[in-house]
């Protein structure tokens, strides 16, 4: 079949396209320079009118154990971290390359710990986030890869029945002084019986998306540091350790350890295709 191939990954329904950077028909028709790359993930994931995608990876199997990608948001911007699709690529990985069960993913946030556990499910290891920052309450900034300005909800919605209210106020939240010209992703928060209910506002993607796996973090991190004071001591050994996520897509999980943080959930196949660029 002609075209270049790629593979559409889904990780609780946040989803991408990969390609093999080394795979030379690729290499013939894109070169490796940020802008052609960043042309092309805009134009691959418009839903409708091409594959249709929230991001696209470009990964390089350095060997067994260690992959590296360069990672592009829906409109063209890179993305230092993606956490779904960082589980994403531990089990593509694992089935075309045949990699390591434990792999390390290099990424624009630095070193990523994958662990493939079984068909279509991962976890990640990361370092605990590098910087909190309250302000004024209920809100805080909080890095989990990329910068999460986080928030206390009643409900957390689900992509096709936002409020415009909310969609707005998300929208004008999305650059806190805490963070750079780029601004940051806006999540919600609402504390549940059993676990937490997330939702995530995407900077890159300007719009809720079924599941964001560094808002998952980032809300465990603000649940624990400023939502648990309030509740009783059975709740807090309840959340403290690990947090059961709801996102819209599909049910996520957070271990908070001294140094550093686990995402697991979801991550499959979809379907492997060509396409003609």
């Amino acid at each position: 079949m002609s075209g270049v191939s790629f593979f559409k990954m889904q990780g609780a329904g946040n989803d991408f396209v990969f390609f093999d950077a080394t795979d030379p028909e690729l290499q013939q028709l894109v070169s490796e320079t940020p802008k052609e790359r960043a042309e092309l993930a805009k134009k691959i994931c418009q839903r409708k009118f091409s594959i249709g995608a929230d991001g696209v990876a470009f990964l390089h199997c350095k060997s067994s154990n260690l992959v590296h990608w360069d990672f592009y948001n829906s409109d063209g911007s890179r993305g230092e971290m993606c956490g779904n699709a960082a589980r994403c690529v531990s089990v593509y990985a694992k089935t075309i390359w045949n990699c390591d069960d434990e792999v390390t993913l290099e990424t624009l946030s630095g070193k990523v710990e994958l662990k493939f556990l079984q068909e279509k499910l991962a976890e990640i290891k990361v370092q605990t986030p590098s910087w909190v920052t309250q302000r004024e309450k209920p809100y805080a900034v909080i890095n989990s890869g990329v910068p999460h300005l986080v928030f206390q909800v009643e409900s957390a919605p689900i992509p096709g029945q936002v409020t415009t209210e909310l969609k707005e106020k998300c929208k004008a939240l999305r650059f806190p002084d805490e963070v750079d010209e780029v601004g940051a992703n806006v999540t919600v928060v609402e504390l549940a019986e059993n676990g937490l209910k997330v939702a995530t506002y995407e900077r890159g993607v300007e719009d809720f998306t079924y599941a964001c796996g560094t808002g998952a973090m980032a809300a465990a991190v603000f649940a624990k540091k400023f939502l648990l004071k309030d509740q009783s001591s059975t709740s807090k050994k309840m959340l403290t350790s690990r947090f059961e996520i709801q996102m819209p897509g599909d049910r996520l999980w957070v271990e908070i350890k001294e140094d550093h943080l686990i995402l697991g959930g979801p991550a499959q196949m979809v379907y492997k295709g060509f396409i003609s660029l």
